[in-house]
């Protein structure tokens, strides 16, 4: 089996994140999961900010590349009428 690229497991944790937020998860969880993804695959530098509308994620140190990405997250409300 392939390892994953620090890129791949970045957008995964991303990815991971962005489902949790948009299903209202705690930012906390939001970001403890992202970190938790990250450690697993052995990237030791990543960095998640997350807010109730955007996520934030950066990698990188001296001996891995850089990697940054910010996607703007849109949350839906739905209201319902009695």
């Amino acid at each position: 089996m392939n390892t994953p690229s620090d890129k791949e497991v970045m957008e995964l944790a991303l990815q991971a994140g962005h489902i949790l937020l948009e299903n209202g998860a705690e930012i906390f969880r939001v970001e403890e999961t992202m970190d938790r993804i990250c450690r697993h695959y052995g990237v030791q530098s990543g960095n998640e900010f997350v807010l109730s509308n955007g996520i934030f994620v950066t990698a990188g140190s001296d001996k891995e590349k850089f990697f940054a990405k910010f996607p703007h997250h849109q949350k839906f409300f739905i209201k319902t009428f009695s």
